[in-house]
């Protein structure tokens, strides 16, 4: 599950940076084809006006963003999962700071790619990097509606250690 919808990247971001950031080629691509895709994929049509080549390049973009967003949710979750138990439950608080920390490390990925990166897009994706490990390392509690933290995962250490085994390793490289 992405903890942030194309929608509310392009809410958060703005129409005209998002299609910056997912220019197609051809710069067919305009924050109004943004818009109206987003309309579509939530149920709306297309205008009449707008052409079989401008919906696909829509299309493409639009697809684009909601493999990015599923890609940086699963990064997320490699942080997460040694900290909690996924999946979180629906409606719980700790979603809209997922949502916020997907967001900015996807808007600092998709800038980098497209030559539209800022330092303060690299460094808000940087806060919620750090965050994610500080998480993973329990330095950092994440905190449901009730102000519970949501059921942690093992006990997160690595064992070291050495099993027995029936290999004679006294004549190993002998």
């Amino acid at each position: 599950m992405a903890y942030a919808t194309p929608a509310r990247y392009c809410e958060e971001v703005g129409l005209d940076e998002a299609r910056n950031q997912l220019m197609d080629d051809g710069r067919v691509l305009t924050a109004e084809l943004l818009r109206q895709v987003l309309a579509v994929v939530a149920g709306g049509a297309w205008p009449a006006e707008t052409t079989t080549p401008e919906r696909v390049v829509a299309m493409a973009a639009h697809d684009r963003l909601v493999r990015k967003l599923g890609t940086v949710s699963n990064y997320i979750d490699g942080y997460l999962r040694s900290a909690v138990v996924l999946p979180l439950p629906t409606g719980d608080a700790s979603l809209g700071t997922l949502e916020e920390a997907c967001i900015a490390i996807a808007r600092d990925e998709l800038a980098s790619d497209s030559d539209v990166s800022t330092d303060l897009i690299v460094k808000r994706a940087d806060r919620w990097r750090k965050w994610l490990q500080d998480v993973a390392n329990k330095t950092v509690a994440l905190v449901s509606s009730s102000g519970e933290s949501p059921e942690t995962a093992g006990s997160g250490k690595v064992v070291f250690g050495q099993s027995k085994s029936q290999f004679d390793w006294g004549r190993f490289g002998r």
